[in-house]
């Protein structure tokens, strides 16, 4: 473990006490829940939610418990049903949502340094010989989540945009998140593997190397449950849309996702191209 890894789970947890600090007041009993898909390690999703749960807690004079799916199928059913008041989903997991259970009130979606979109890394190590996708034939590749949307979906469409079916694979396994994925890679278990850029980023100095990128899609986003009232889903969008002009909204933003500069409005349509992508591939777990 090393002492950046140690300094950012101190000022993250200080940053969480901090919060607590600060909206320590009389609450109502009813709270509310916020659903998140396992994407991290539980540790981790704790870490990055938690203080937007007490912000948000705060301003609505609510508490807020943030809850974590087992995995990602399992999220997209609580979501579908109700079960949470209001979720944060990966992007292909909205899509699957909408498809079978029919479309909820949308939030907000993230954006990351300006932009509501984010792409997915075919990544492999620095010291590999591998310099394209064809390379791949034969090799050890590693998806998250079945379900995930740059961790497997995107990376199927890569590896089939450049020419390589997962039968041409020598092997490949889904890891359940991101940080395995890259793990995986960096330990020799995988040849390589699909992430997020963000979780890219984290580990390109650690010893990997991008091979192809993918197109960009609309990004992460909340949705609110139909049976919460209009006017309390309003608040709550309200919320969340102005968090980029508030100091403590800004500080809840980068310790949600870093480089993070706001939450903006979506509509469904934003997610018409991961649609077109989702149509055209196979899912490794078995999927559509």
């Amino acid at each position: 473990m090393t002492s950046g890894f140690i300094h950012r789970r101190v000022t993250g947890l200080v940053f969480v006490a901090a919060l607590l600090s600060f909206y320590h007041t009389a609450w109502a009993a009813e709270g509310l829940s916020l659903g998140v898909h396992p994407y991290l390690s539980a540790p981790a999703v704790q870490e990055r939610f938690v203080p937007l749960a007490i912000f948000l807690g705060g301003k609505l004079k609510r508490p807020v418990t943030v809850l974590i799916s087992r995995n990602y199928e399992d999220h997209v059913e609580k979501v579908g049903q109700n079960m949470y008041d209001f979720a944060y989903l990966g992007s292909a997991s909205y899509v699957e949502m909408v498809e079978h259970y029919g479309e909820k009130p949308i939030l907000a979606r993230l954006e990351v340094k300006g932009r509501p979109l984010f792409r997915g890394v075919i990544v492999v190590r620095k010291d590999s010989a591998f310099r394209s996708l064809s390379d791949l034939t034969g090799r050890r590749f590693a998806f998250g989540d079945p379900d995930s949307t740059m961790s497997s979906i995107i990376p199927q469409y890569l590896l089939l945009e450049g020419g390589i079916d997962l039968r041409l694979l020598g092997s490949y396994a889904h890891l359940g998140n991101h940080d395995n994925v890259a793990l995986s890679i960096l330990i020799g278990d995988f040849d390589a593997g699909g992430v997020k850029e963000e979780v890219f980023t984290e580990y390109e100095e650690k010893g990997l190397r991008a091979l192809a990128y993918s197109p960009y899609v609309s990004e992460y986003l909340f949705v609110a449950g139909t049976h919460l009232p209009k006017d309390e889903i309003a608040r709550i969008r309200g919320l969340m849309l102005e968090m980029k002009n508030d100091a403590q909204g800004r500080a809840v933003l980068t310790n949600l996702r870093r480089n993070a500069t706001g939450l903006v409005p979506a509509r469904d349509r934003d997610y018409d191209s991961l649609r077109r992508i989702m149509g055209r591939i196979s899912l490794p777990g078995g999927g559509r």
